[in-house]
């Protein structure tokens, strides 16, 4: 088959691709504007959970928190706002520590309840770049990378929140 036959046929796929899209938004009876408000909107993806009562008290110790520990806490849903609150107040002891662009090496200590769970987690942070030390059902899981602004920050709301995702117990952080 020759290029310009291949191009063809893609471009009549496209063509029609888009058209059978087209019919089936105005089938559902939405207009091009419901098209872009959706697009624009925010989806929330509910995730059933067997601790509905640990759901509710998350969400009263949401009260009274300042509006950047509810954002970031929205962000990390497995992490209790008081930790947030607590890595955010060191944010800028982190940017004093390390200017821009130094290396920057970020330790946790975690531990697992069961085998499976720690498995797993050894297998994510492994994929996501980090360096596994493990001893019986505890880890030390550490990153080095470059300071940026919040990067420190985040490396360590990240970790902690996949380690509480899993069911694990996020203990403590070094930063060197």
């Amino acid at each position: 088959m020759s290029r310009k036959t291949m191009f063809g046929a893609l471009a009549v796929a496209a063509g029609v691709a888009a058209a059978i899209a087209v019919k089936l938004y105005k089938d559902a009876g939405k207009t091009d504007e419901d098209v872009k408000d959706e697009d624009d909107a925010v989806h929330f993806i509910t995730i059933e959970s067997e601790e509905d009562e640990k759901k509710e008290t998350d969400a009263e110790d949401l009260n009274g928190q300042s509006e950047e520990v509810k954002e970031v806490c929205a962000v990390f849903p497995y992490l209790k706002p008081a930790f947030v609150e607590e890595v955010l107040v060191k944010d800028q002891e982190f940017k004093t520590l390390k200017g821009e662009d130094e290396l920057v090496c970020v330790t946790h200590h975690v531990s697992f309840g069961n085998t499976a769970e720690l498995e797993q987690y050894v297998a994510i942070m492994d994929e996501a770049g980090y360096t596994i030390e493990v001893d019986g059902m505890d880890a030390k899981v550490s990153r080095k990378f470059f300071a940026q602004t919040g990067a420190i920050t985040s490396d360590i709301l990240n970790v902690a929140n996949q380690t509480v995702a899993l069911d694990g117990v996020y203990h403590r952080f070094e930063v060197e």
